[in-house]
């Protein structure tokens, strides 16, 4: 009876299964996966941010439902849809950059980290952001930044 239990969980064998392999490509049509494996509480003080600190604010039911949104998605169309921002570098303002070292200093793989943003969570008015970075499809989520401060950029029709 061993031997059967066994041959029923035993790995099935996929076609597919290498099929991301000498392929960077793919990730271009593959929706878009999240992650919580490099995920880090806001540091920043006084507005130290994490999962409770936005639940009492009343943002965390909109970050969930943004997630949701997003799987639904490839990068090209969440970036198309202007849902995500990738920035080909640091802002000098940035106030994470010790946080954003330390990450980039741990990162495993040899590309450099292009740090993205998912913006519009909480409607028209919102500056809330979740911060992270792909590989490939899988969107790893680093920071929490209601506040706007990884990238901040000057406020427009005011």
């Amino acid at each position: 009876m061993d031997k059967e239990k066994n041959k029923k969980f035993k790995a099935k064998k996929n076609k597919d299964h290498n099929r991301r392999e000498n392929n960077r490509e793919k990730y271009n049509v593959e929706k878009i996966v999240f992650s919580f494996k490099y995920f880090v509480e806001s540091p920043l003080k006084p507005s130290f941010q994490s999962f409770k600190s936005w639940e009492k604010d009343k943002i965390l039911s909109n970050f969930i439902e943004k997630l949701k949104f997003l799987t639904n998605m490839t990068i090209k169309e969440a970036e198309k849809g202007n849902f995500i921002t990738i920035y080909q570098e640091l802002s000098p303002k940035c106030h994470f950059k010790k946080e954003v070292q330390k990450i980039e200093e741990n990162y495993k793989e040899t590309n450099k980290i292009k740090w993205t943003s998912i913006k519009k969570l909480s409607g028209k008015e919102g500056k809330a952001r979740v911060i992270g970075f792909f590989e490939e499809n899988i969107f790893n989520i680093v920071f929490l930044d209601k506040d706007h401060l990884f990238y901040p950029s000057k406020l427009r029709n005011t």
